[in-house]
């Protein structure tokens, strides 16, 4: 049970860094975009 859980948790936090790079990627594109 507890197994499972933690990768149910795995999973879910793997999906929020892969999201959160890809907004962290279109950040800085926006902010180079702005500097020039």
């Amino acid at each position: 049970m507890e197994m499972q859980q933690r990768g149910l948790f795995g999973f879910h936090f793997s999906n929020l860094i892969q999201r959160g790079r890809e907004d962290f990627k279109r950040g800085q594109r926006e902010f180079d975009g702005a500097q020039q």
